[in-house]
């Protein structure tokens, strides 16, 4: 037991302490021994405080794992991983559209090349196209060069002797009759609107003499101004299909409308850009030719 005054320990039978000779009584022994705890009891106290927050701890960190992994684990609403795409069959409906969509084209073409001519005169030739019912034939002015009279050759091979009845100064366009086409249906025209970058084309026309020549590509440019003597061209198409001599006059036709928007004109040397005057730029000047043809 311990002494209440001073705190040493005695034997259970010891009445008085040695040290302070106060009187040693179970109660004493008692009070004491809760208010100072030998000191293997307290080794003890410690161990089990250690042990408890290091079991704290450890609770703490699985509970921050398991919260972690149910925070970033896929709801029902997001549900599993999509699966990879799978690609699209070749259907024989795909196969069919294909085809329908390569006939089509090449019909587009057969039916244009009937109406594209080439033109010939003692400086030169080049292409042109037939405008209207009259047998009225678009070219460049640069082809024709000032000549009055034409040789015109369909592409049965068939020739027929043109009259100029319209040839600008400025604008790099001209007009060629040929009485025989009369009553012959026209290309298609698109005189209302611009055609737009991206837009598909062909260039049909008669590059270095070989007729019935087609090429494509796509309206890569728009609103083009060119100065070549002693033309100049406004607003033209620049496109890469390509055009060469003898593309002059033929027309530019978009795939998607099916109809003629362009005269081709030019090119640059050694490149695939060209160039073709928008027939929104020329159809009321032509027309203004054919009306004056008429009443003279």
């Amino acid at each position: 037991m311990f002494c209440r005054q001073c705190g040493t320990n005695h034997q259970r039978e010891d009445k008085f302490c040695s040290a302070c000779g106060q009187a040693l009584s179970p109660e004493a022994s008692v009070g004491r021994h809760r208010r100072s705890l030998p000191p293997s009891h307290k080794l003890s106290t410690s161990f089990y405080q250690l042990l408890t927050g290091a079991m704290a701890v450890l609770f703490l960190l699985l509970l921050g794992i398991t919260g972690y992994f149910y925070v970033n684990a896929p709801s029902e609403e997001a549900g599993q991983p999509a699966p990879a795409a799978e690609e699209e069959p070749v259907t024989t409906t795909n196969l069919q559209t294909e085809e329908e969509e390569a006939e089509e084209r090449q019909q587009l073409i057969e039916e244009f090349e009937e109406k594209v001519m080439m033109i010939e005169t003692r400086y030169g030739g080049g292409s042109g196209f037939l405008y209207n019912e009259q047998g009225d034939i678009i070219t460049n002015a640069h082809v024709i060069n000032g000549a009055e009279e034409v040789q015109v050759t369909l592409d049965d091979e068939t020739t027929y002797s043109g009259e100029v009845i319209g040839e600008s100064d400025d604008i790099d366009i001209a007009l060629i009759r040929v009485d025989e086409l009369a009553g012959q249906t026209p290309l298609p025209l698109q005189t209302d609107e611009q055609a737009s970058v991206g837009e598909e084309v062909l260039a049909l026309g008669n590059p270095l003499g070989l007729q019935n020549s087609v090429t494509d590509g796509i309206i890569s440019g728009v609103e083009r101004d060119l100065d070549i003597p002693p033309y100049t061209y406004e607003n033209t198409y620049q496109i890469s299909a390509p055009v060469d001599l003898g593309n002059s006059g033929g027309p530019l036709v978009s795939e998607l409308t099916g109809k003629v928007i362009g005269v081709n004109s030019a090119a640059v040397e050694g490149s695939s850009i060209g160039f073709s005057i928008p027939v929104t730029e020329i159809h009321e000047l032509v027309d203004d030719w054919v009306k004056e043809e008429r009443e003279g």
